[in-house]
């Protein structure tokens, strides 16, 4: 498949499953390339079909450069959390700066007649 589309292929690692004494491809394999160029092919073949099923081609990490990914993913979330604590924060403190300053009405609005009904209404009492 990637020598067809013009990758130069140095190895290819399939991955099998074994805990049930059986070899059961695992559906992950490690395809190696000889330069940058087919390495830039591989990637641009993400998400084709290979034997009716779509691909995913990325490359992969050694375990210092993962490390270091989920230390970033780490950050990230957790300034993504705490800007979202001061976010409800504020808003907390809004409500409360409103229902301390102003009085919440609950229950129906009184309505004034409309210009319309206001002739209407006129001579009109309440018995």
């Amino acid at each position: 498949f990637f020598t067809k589309k013009g990758c130069l292929v140095t190895s290819v690692r399939l991955v099998y499953d074994r805990s049930q004494g059986q070899n059961t491809f695992r559906g992950v394999a490690f395809v190696d390339v000889g330069d940058k160029a087919s390495f830039e092919k591989a990637l641009q073949l993400n998400r084709q079909m290979f034997m009716g099923r779509k691909i995913n081609v990325r490359p992969t990490r050694t375990k210092q450069e993962l490390a270091s990914i989920v230390e970033k993913t780490k950050a990230i979330v957790t300034a993504k959390i705490e800007a979202s604590k001061k976010l409800q924060d504020g808003t907390k403190e809004e409500d409360t700066k409103v229902s301390k300053g102003k009085k919440k009405q609950h229950g129906k609005a009184e309505r004034k007649p409309s210009s319309k009904n206001k002739n209407e209404n006129a001579g009109k009492t309440n018995k």
